[in-house]
């Protein structure tokens, strides 16, 4: 389903191929748009993120929400915590002081 690639632009992000596991915990269906939770896993294996690969694992939640019209998606949201994502792989760090 084409609802699956949107989700998989989160884990493309991070092992650069698109496989990296998914899993829907709730998936809502409402007239035009079907909406979804899902959680990746993986490891940061490509450089999408503008970060050179560290094959650190990376676990994060996300949500995608799309429009359908004929079969096809004419409208997508998504939104992922890659601030989680960026805090696993080093790429952000925190000066607290």
């Amino acid at each position: 389903m084409k609802l699956a690639i949107i989700v998989l632009m989160g884990a493309t992000l991070i092992d650069g191929s698109g496989r990296a596991p998914l899993r829907n915990s709730v998936v809502v269906v409402e007239g035009d748009k079907i909406a979804t939770r899902c959680r990746v896993t993986g490891s940061h294996q490509g450089h999408g993120i503008g970060l050179a690969p560290t094959n650190q694992p990376v676990e994060f939640t996300g949500m995608v929400i799309v429009r359908v019209r004929d079969g096809k998606i004419v409208e997508a949201w998504n939104e992922f915590n890659f601030m989680e994502m960026y805090k696993q792989v080093g790429a952000l760090t925190l000066n607290l002081q």
